[in-house]
């Protein structure tokens, strides 16, 4: 999923979020894809910053810090802060579509590893499913054939 950002100080640009599960949130500030920055000289916390800090640069060519702060273990889209100041990106998810998304993870305990690996799968595409801007009505009838979907995915593979 890629959001359109607007961060101040680059309004002239055109910035991206994306939410990569493989490579972790990545920032494109026109059509440039960021890299993560070494901010601190502690090496005790480079790690950290690798994972939470990217460099932004802007187009006078002056350079600001982007820092992610995780949202919910990590499982929704974080809040960005540039500078100090916080940028909006999406909505995060309400009470009852967590609980809807997760719902495929109790397959783990009827079905062992086969109900995790069942249950992760609907997760991540249940998840990504209500990112998307469609009508709700489909939204919500393709998010029930996905748990049943998954029900059933994890009784094949048993």
């Amino acid at each position: 999923m890629q959001y359109r950002i607007y961060p101040p100080g680059f309004d002239q640009s055109e910035v991206y979020f994306r939410l990569n599960y493989f490579t972790g949130p990545e920032i494109i500030v026109d059509g440039v894809l960021t890299k993560p920055g070494l901010l601190s000289e502690d090496p005790s916390k480079r790690l950290r910053d690798i994972a939470n800090q990217i460099v932004l640069t802007k187009k006078n060519g002056t350079t600001v810090t982007a820092t992610l702060e995780p949202r919910l273990f990590g499982l929704d889209i974080p809040k960005l802060f540039i500078g100090k100041e916080e940028v909006f990106i999406t909505e995060p998810f309400k009470w009852w579509q967590l609980l809807w998304i997760a719902l495929p993870i109790c397959l783990v305990f009827v079905g062992g590893l086969l109900g995790g690996i069942a249950g992760a799968i609907a997760f991540v595409f249940n998840s990504r499913l209500l990112r998307l801007d469609l009508n709700r009505f489909i939204k919500v009838l393709c998010s029930i054939l996905i748990v049943v979907g998954s029900f059933f995915f994890y009784v094949s593979l048993s």
